[in-house]
């Protein structure tokens, strides 16, 4: 045991330091009283309804792909009701991401300088507001884009050549982006371009032919998967209309071509990174270092592959929205300018001994939660607002959050049946424990001239009482009376209200059947 930790004690420190990470930055931890990010709470409801036998898109209308609700059902069989089983989950992703950096940093460092570049980088990553409250799609296929980088350091340190494994795990990788969120796919969709036209630059006929048939067996049978589940499903339609047709016809009611969109995201992009002299320097100087010096790359195919990769992503990623945690995936090409400053630095510094690398590592937890704020809603801070704000006539637990109140009195009830009424997924399904019962299990960000059925749907539930509790959100001094439907009022009597702190103050209402 003891030669192996010896071995092995790199990889060991960086498992342990990936749950130390993720302990104070997301809000999935049980350092914290829930993440009370309604995105997470749409995919972990979604998740937990696949887990107990409804079809994601068919039985519950949701527009993220697949192999995210896959990653939230896993979630929901490590806990039930609570955030653990997605904070493991995102510590195990975070820790291979840290493992392929460390990989990276090895082939240009010693191993203790390379355990600087891990130790370093979660500060990066994890900046407020690029690193939200946890569990996004993007935090969880961060490692999927550095391993492009993985490979690239590969392809400039064996002539040119990579594995048959390496390109059947690409491939897979794309597969699992293009189902999770098909707007991250522009770094492969580069990747693979770049690398193409090089082999074919190089005459490298065979070596051309090696990477594309395991890309597409890899790509291609991840898809396969997909697509044959929700055929047996009868929920191919389901799928289609609410992974593809709704993000790109519904979402945001706007018609806009896609090159303007693309410029669009290239403006944006520059102008996020001109706010901030680190963003500038690493993802912009970093990027002109990387291409007009050998200190990482020699070959000029391996330069013009990265740059291609680094331009997708850009022109990619910010398609769609374009708030704080959207760039988050861009923020991985921080990665290799903090290797190549490293490796100009160790020239100077000796090798580490193992008290040096831990307390670099205690420093570097104190960067992450220096450069992060949800440490500033955690327990560490019991009185904080997201957990209860002072209005007069509440008589909820003020130690706990909404959720965690309003999930007590409705699991005491024989009827359990619960809506989140003309919001995002609030939480309220996870705190309970309770399933959805109808389709439209929140009200989604589509405008309702475009899905009107949504609404629709909650409204003639509400109407015909079809569930005992309804759950909503209304600004924190606007009187209830004023800012609930009359159809909530005139067939529910309200139960309870709490009042928190979530991006604004607000309060929540419980209000039960009469």
């Amino acid at each position: 045991m003891r030669h192996y930790v010896k071995k092995n004690w790199p990889i060991i420190f960086i498992l342990a330091y990936s749950l130390l990470v993720m302990l104070f930055v997301t809000k999935s931890s049980p350092l914290y009283y829930q993440n009370d990010w309604v995105d997470l709470n749409c995919f972990l409801t979604v998740g937990k309804g696949w887990h107990h036998g409804l079809i994601p898109y068919k039985d519950l209308f949701e527009q993220k792909g697949p192999v995210l609700y896959l990653i939230y059902l896993l979630a929901d069989l490590i806990t039930a009701k609570s955030y653990f089983g997605v904070y493991l989950i995102e510590s195990v992703l975070f820790c291979c991401s840290l493992l392929l950096i460390y990989k990276i940093a090895r082939y240009y460092s010693k191993k203790t300088h390379a355990l600087l570049s891990v130790i370093i980088v979660p500060s990066l990553l994890f900046m407020s507001p690029t690193f939200s409250k946890g569990g996004s799609v993007e935090e969880l296929m961060m490692p999927t884009t550095i391993y492009l980088f993985y490979l690239l350091v590969k392809l400039a340190h064996q002539n040119f050549e990579l594995s048959k494994l390496d390109y059947l795990m690409s491939g897979m990788l794309f597969g699992c982006v293009l189902w999770a969120k098909y707007t991250l796919i522009g770094g492969y969709l580069g990747f693979f371009l770049a690398l193409s036209i090089s082999l074919i630059m190089q005459r490298k006929w065979r070596a051309l032919w090696q990477s594309w048939s395991m890309i597409l067996l890899g790509s291609v049978g991840i898809s396969a998967i997909v697509l044959l589940y929700f055929k047996s499903q009868n929920a191919l339609y389901d799928l289609y209309f609410n992974y593809f047709y709704a993000n790109t016809n519904l979402y945001d009611g706007k018609h806009v071509d896609i090159v303007h969109k693309m410029i669009a995201s290239v403006v944006y992009y520059m102008q996020t990174v001109n706010k901030s002299w680190l963003l500038y320097g690493m993802l912009i100087i970093g990027l002109v270092v990387i291409l007009v010096s050998n200190g990482l790359f020699e070959d000029v195919y391996i330069k013009f592959i990265y740059c291609t990769v680094y331009i997708s992503m850009v022109v990619t990623v910010l398609l769609g929205l374009r708030l704080g945690y959207v760039m988050l995936p861009l923020m991985a090409f921080m990665v290799l300018p903090l290797i190549y400053l490293i490796k100009v630095a160790s020239h100077k510094i000796e090798e580490l001994p193992l008290p040096i690398c831990v307390f670099l590592g205690c420093l570097g937890l104190m960067m992450v939660i220096g450069s992060n704020t949800n440490i500033n809603e955690s327990r560490i801070f019991p009185n904080n607002q997201t957990v209860h704000i002072d209005k007069n006539g509440e008589k909820t637990n003020v130690y706990q959050t909404a959720q965690q109140n309003f999930a007590e009195i409705i699991n005491k009830s024989h009827d359990q049946t619960l809506l989140n009424y003309r919001n995002l997924d609030m939480g309220f399904y996870r705190a309970s424990g309770v399933l959805p019962t109808t389709k439209y299990f929140m009200t989604n960000n589509i405008p309702h001239d475009q899905l009107p059925e949504i609404l629709d749907t909650q409204n003639r539930l509400i109407t015909q009482k079809k569930v005992n509790f309804v759950v909503l959100r209304l600004p924190i001094n606007q009187d209830y009376r004023q800012g609930v439907a009359d159809n909530v009022l005139s067939n529910y009597r309200k139960i309870a209200q709490h009042s928190q702190f979530d991006e604004h103050a607000c309060t929540y209402y419980l209000f039960k059947k009469k």
